[in-house]
């Protein structure tokens, strides 16, 4: 491995807060998203705590009445519908094999009211039995989430979600190895062609997922873009809509019709954010 220097960039101006609020320093902490002008920071209770700019916090409980153990392990914003979507897994040894719950929380209404009730992802474990999941993706109007276990299931689900109404679901590929990371992406004349990413710890590939067919076997629509994947958290779409992957090695730029350009830099990589 080469060596190489941590360089220090001064993009921004600095301002040391004299108190910062209670929500960042509780030592629970689990996860953290952002958008919209507001952070989002879920904690070990299932509490999330929702902070805007002038640092006033509002906190709302996400994990009621579920079995000891179960958390928050994903969290995401989806900025264009103003929806938080969360995962909530029993991580517990008794709760191994337990069935993930992927809810959709309006923020706007999170902001005003104190008795919120979220929507439902409603789908089938791929499998009898359950395996984590480990990404999760939704278009901007989440007319389309995606689901990736730790068992190689990708599962796309369609339909009018944020209504709670009926949906059809499709496994659109069963991978050799857990899956990583998932990101949609809208390209083509009009922003009509949707494109799934994902990862394994083995593969890059990509889905088109425009058309509106549920039936079909898995395998029937996949493009093995390489025969390397990314750990998670290690992959991105950039503001070009394309994929960014970071490996050790270097920094690679994905479309759907395959590799483009890369970045040199060789170093371990255990996180890649905007």
């Amino acid at each position: 491995m080469a060596n190489f220097q941590l360089r220090q960039f001064h993009f921004f101006k600095r301002e040391t807060l004299e108190d910062l609020p209670d929500a960042f320093k509780q030592p629970g902490l689990l996860l953290a998203s952002n958008g919209g002008g507001l952070v989002f920071v879920a904690d070990a209770t299932g509490t999330i705590h929702i902070v805007n700019r002038a640092f006033i916090v509002r906190s709302f409980v996400a994990v009621v009445g579920e079995a000891a153990g179960t958390r928050i392990t994903q969290m995401h914003h989806i900025h264009q519908a103003r929806t938080l979507l969360t995962v909530e897994e029993n991580v517990s040894a008794e709760g191994a094999g337990s069935r993930p719950v992927v809810r959709l929380w309006p923020v706007d209404k999170l902001l005003r009211q104190t008795d919120v009730q979220p929507v439902g992802v409603r789908f089938q474990m791929p499998t009898a039995t359950p395996h984590p999941l480990t990404a999760v993706a939704a278009t901007p109007s989440v007319g389309q989430v995606a689901l990736g276990f730790a068992g190689g299931h990708v599962v796309l689900v369609r339909g009018s979600i944020l209504k709670g109404k009926s949906t059809k679901q499709r496994t659109l590929h069963v991978a050799a190895e857990p899956i990583t990371n998932l990101h949609f992406v809208a390209d083509g004349a009009g922003g009509l062609r949707t494109t799934l990413f994902a990862t394994t710890t083995a593969q890059t590939l990509a889905f088109d997922t425009s058309g509106g067919r549920s039936g079909g076997g898995a395998d029937d629509s996949v493009a093995v873009l390489e025969e390397r994947g990314c750990a998670i958290g290690c992959s991105l779409v950039g503001d070009a809509d394309e994929l960014i992957v970071a490996r050790d090695e270097a920094i690679y730029f994905y479309t759907a019709d395959g590799r483009g350009p890369c970045f040199a830099f060789d170093a371990p990589k255990v996180l890649l954010r905007r």
